[in-house]
């Protein structure tokens, strides 16, 4: 059994860790809470320019105008988007991701990984896949960032570079539950754009009048829309991770607590023990 001096120094270590988990666990909620605003504020502008990507996109006559987006092709190198955290200490977040990519079974020889944290790049590239480094886009998403490498995703996908862009991403469905998806970027066709239930999509019934050009529109709203798609997915990659070290951390004090309590009562246990025993040792001393 342990003896006293060595509870008393585990006790003191637990203390010192529940302050650690506890000073974590409120920086990522309050980081939680500003990820949050960005994204729905953000999300409702998305929202509203993919209801009218989703009309222009079905109008008739316009079709010609998005193949160049929408083409399929067969063989071709593919690019895959993953996003983790830079730094552990959230739960499965990260092991989620890379099992998510994993199952996927890429082709080593013909996939270029875009890894937007550390976590992942160095799990993928040690298992042998060609990496490119943008861990620095994951602590702090930015639109400029977001829409440079959307662009470049895009233009390398409209010259032939790439057959096919995808995403693997953990999607934030509430702060206790988070969703690895997997989706792809482009090819882009209207089947891809989430049009928003209370507008509904194009009437045919409506003569649509589009100013200046219906094409040159329709292409500029094209890669806008690429680009508000790629930061929404950087968003929510960054509220999932709050989310997931937030209650990670919220898990690690309760256990803390537990710990501290088991420890406490151990030593009163130990303390009440050894004062008995001198108290018989006095006592049994004075009979003789």
């Amino acid at each position: 059994m342990a003896s006293l001096k060595e509870i008393r120094g585990r006790i003191a270590s637990v203390r010192g860790t529940l302050k650690i988990t506890s000073a974590m666990r409120l920086i990522s909620s309050a980081k939680l809470r500003s990820a949050q605003n960005a994204l729905s504020g953000y999300l409702a502008y998305s929202e509203a320019l993919e209801d009218i990507g989703c009309k222009l996109m079905r109008v008739p006559g316009l079709g010609d105008v998005a193949k160049s987006f929408a083409a399929r092709r067969e063989g071709g190198k593919v690019a895959v988007v993953v996003t983790s955290s830079n730094q552990s200490l959230c739960g499965a977040f990260n092991m989620s991701i890379i099992k998510e990519f994993e199952a996927a079974g890429y082709d080593k020889s013909n996939t270029v990984v875009y890894a937007i944290g550390r976590k992942a790049m160095l799990a993928i590239a040690k298992a042998g896949y060609h990496t490119e480094d943008l861990c620095s886009m994951a602590d702090h998403p930015s639109y400029e960032a977001s829409a440079s490498l959307a662009d470049s995703l895009c233009e390398a996908f409209l010259s032939g570079t790439y057959s096919r862009v995808e995403f693997i991403y953990s999607h934030c469905v509430s702060a206790s539950n988070q969703k690895v998806i997997r989706e792809e970027f482009l090819p882009q066709s209207p089947e891809n754009v989430q049009e928003s239930p209370s507008s509904g999509c194009y009437d045919e019934e409506i003569d649509y009048i589009v100013e200046p050009k219906s094409e040159a529109m329709l292409e500029k709203l094209l890669r806008q829309m690429l680009r508000m798609r790629f930061y929404a997915v950087a968003l929510d990659a960054a509220t999932s991770e709050h989310a997931a070290r937030t209650l990670a951390m919220q898990i690690a004090s309760d256990n803390a607590e537990d710990l501290l309590g088991e420890l406490s009562l151990l030593h009163n246990k130990l303390r009440q023990q050894a004062i008995t025993s001198e108290i018989l040792d006095l006592v049994g001393g004075q009979s003789q």
